[in-house]
């Protein structure tokens, strides 16, 4: 076995996706980041989107999904409700 190879089974990948959820949204939550955003595929990586959904609820945080000048898929978020303006 290659020493430089690390073994996770399902359920500590599970907890390690909960964990850097929480991590972000308490941030968010605590007012530390007043708005912060991910790249989509950091959520899909991390659990998906109805984990963090439900997470997000759990902690007030709005979501919100968007695409930037890039193309790039984005979830912001923010204790403050975002309004699309046009």
């Amino acid at each position: 076995m290659d020493a430089n190879i690390i073994h996770l089974d399902a359920q500590e990948v599970l907890r390690m996706a909960k964990e850097a959820f929480i991590v972000w949204l308490e941030s968010v939550a605590s007012g530390e980041a007043t708005m912060s955003q991910r790249n989509f595929k950091w959520v899909e990586t991390n659990g998906g989107l109805t984990k963090l959904v439900h997470a997000a609820k759990a902690r007030g945080v709005h979501l919100l999904q968007l695409t930037d000048d890039k193309d790039n898929e984005l979830i912001a978020a923010s204790t403050k409700p975002f309004v699309a303006l046009c």
